[in-house]
């Protein structure tokens, strides 16, 4: 494909590893927490908790960071929300380094109309750049020797961050209820993911939670256990997008040692989802991932709810359209390469 500029104003490079901004809802364990517990939203509850809260309030609450910790007394209303420009590995390091592995991922548009800045690490004892109040949230310092996080490519946003549907792309979830495997990205309503069991009268939220807010959630097995992820990806796309191509596949090049069609159909319909080989599974999950965050731009509803801006900015559907239906037969084909082998290998071939 080479380098081209895609039509949700991302840059798209073979060469680059995809990297989304994503904000990892921490785990009271975690090692940041240990440490900067007064910089945590609901340091009481669990990583479900706590998405439960954001999904009631709509939104992420900024938390004093940086030199917002040393200017509290100054500076009191100054709060920012933290998110991660992440690729796979240093996505994966983020939920150890947070004991979670759930996270929300924005759409990079929505975050640059909030004017997102990247954090500006600072040696301890050198000299800050000029900052004021309304800098100060993006300077943190690192000391030498210790822990080195610039890894994290830390970028912030002043104030509190609103949870939506026109600027979250889809979450990543480790609740196996939630968590998706489908190439048919099924819309799960924001709400459901309430610790409690509410009954969903929209006046008992007083007005605090979007009730339509459907978005994605894929399992966060995509990043932790690929392999894992991969075979319920199986499972769950198998009769409606592999069945057909395989069985196609194996009678066209074994056709001739075929006893029986009906019994070659018997035993690809009870096949065992098991993958027993060794993958680079980078290309796969970095497909999904973008697969899912391009797919919130091909629906004429996401659109609809900007008004007029569709027709200001002349969107072109087709561009995205197309290279989500690429990026779907990669992940169709990619599944075809590894699951032949193991069926041939099953069936004797």
């Amino acid at each position: 494909m080479g380098v081209i500029l895609g039509e949700d104003g991302l840059l798209y490079d073979d060469s680059i590893p995809l990297s989304l901004f994503y904000h990892v809802i921490s785990g009271p364990n975690s090692r940041y927490e240990k440490k900067y517990s007064e910089r945590v939203n609901f340091p009481e509850l669990d990583v479900r908790g706590r998405t439960s809260s954001i999904a009631r309030t709509g939104e992420i609450q900024g938390r004093p960071k940086g030199l917002f910790v040393q200017a509290q007394e100054k500076w009191p209303s100054l709060e920012c929300v933290s998110l991660t420009l992440a690729n796979l590995r240093t996505l994966k390091r983020s939920f150890c380094e947070r004991a979670s592995s759930s996270g929300i991922c924005f759409i990079h548009s929505s975050l640059e109309q909030r004017q997102v800045k990247k954090v500006i690490h600072i040696n301890q004892g050198e000299q800050f750049p000029p900052y004021n109040s309304q800098t100060a949230y993006l300077f943190d310092i690192v000391s030498p020797g210790l822990y080195d996080f610039r890894w994290e490519n830390e970028w912030r946003v002043k104030g509190n961050l609103p949870v939506t549907s026109q600027n979250v792309a889809f979450v990543l979830t480790e609740e196996s209820d939630f968590g998706g495997f489908s190439l048919d990205l099924s819309l799960v309503p924001i709400h459901h993911i309430l610790s409690e069991p509410y009954i969903l009268i929209p006046k008992d939220y007083d007005g605090l939670i979007d009730l339509t807010f459907d978005v994605p959630f894929l399992s966060s097995l995509l990043i932790t256990n690929p392999q894992r992820f991969f075979e319920k990806f199986l499972e769950e796309n198998y009769l409606d997008y592999l069945f057909q191509p395989l069985i196609e596949g194996l009678i066209n090049d074994y056709g001739g040692h075929i006893s029986s069609i009906d019994k070659l159909h018997e035993q690809l319909l009870s096949i065992s989802f098991s993958i027993n080989r060794t993958e680079d599974w980078s290309d796969f999950q970095e497909a999904f991932l973008e697969y899912a965050y391009l797919s919130k731009f091909t629906s004429d509803a996401y659109w609809s709810m900007f008004g007029d801006v569709v027709v200001e900015e002349e969107v072109n559907l087709d561009w995205f359209r197309t290279k989500v239906r690429l990026l779907r037969d990669s992940l169709i084909n990619t599944s075809l390469h590894i699951l032949r082998p193991e069926i041939e290998s099953m069936l004797g071939y």
